[in-house]
């Protein structure tokens, strides 16, 4: 992939990560709680902005960015995010979950639509497939909706049956690793 500028490297977690069992639960825990302080302010601020919160100040509200914001580096940090630049920008991102039973989940995957077509959301699958076998996984899960079907299909994923999101239908594929 030429066009395929690069990956972040998280290398360095890579190696504790694959190397040391518990770093993963360590790192599940801080991806846990920076969610909870990004969704905790995030959701102040909806209230505020909804006007069921008109008593509490925005400028108290704004004291909680700082907050907002530690906990998304610690969502990042801490998460297994890939992110692919193309000519020096975000051209997208996968992001892989553990599973209680070993495997692991392609719990997002997301490619600019002005970049579709150029083999991105394929390199992330790759990349994060890669990543997989190297923790020990020998199957990748996903939760797809329709539309995505025959990409995940040309990425190697078979579809194992429905599945019920708050969404709507969606479909449950995995692929061997």
């Amino acid at each position: 992939m030429e066009t395929l500028a690069g990956f972040l490297d998280i290398g360095w977690l890579a190696t504790l990560v694959n190397k040391y069992d518990w770093v993963w639960p360590i790192c599940e825990m801080l991806h846990f709680i920076g969610m909870a302080l990004l969704i905790g302010t995030v959701g102040w601020l909806d209230i505020r902005i909804l006007g069921f919160g008109k008593g509490v100040p925005i400028a108290g509200l704004e004291k909680l960015v700082p907050i907002g914001i530690v906990g998304f580096a610690l969502n990042v940090g801490s998460g297994l995010v890939f992110v692919a630049e193309l000519g020096g920008e975000v051209a997208g991102f996968s992001a892989l979950l553990n599973r209680d039973d070993g495997e692991i989940e392609l719990d997002g995957l997301f490619t600019e639509p002005g970049r579709w077509r150029r083999g991105i959301g394929r390199a992330l699958v790759e990349h994060s497939a890669a990543f997989a076998r190297e923790r020990g996984a020998t199957t990748m899960h996903v939760i797809a909706n329709f539309e995505a079907r025959g990409f995940y299909e040309r990425c190697g994923f078979v579809e194992t049956g429905p599945y019920q999101t708050q969404f709507g239908p969606a479909l449950r594929m995995e692929m061997s690793l």
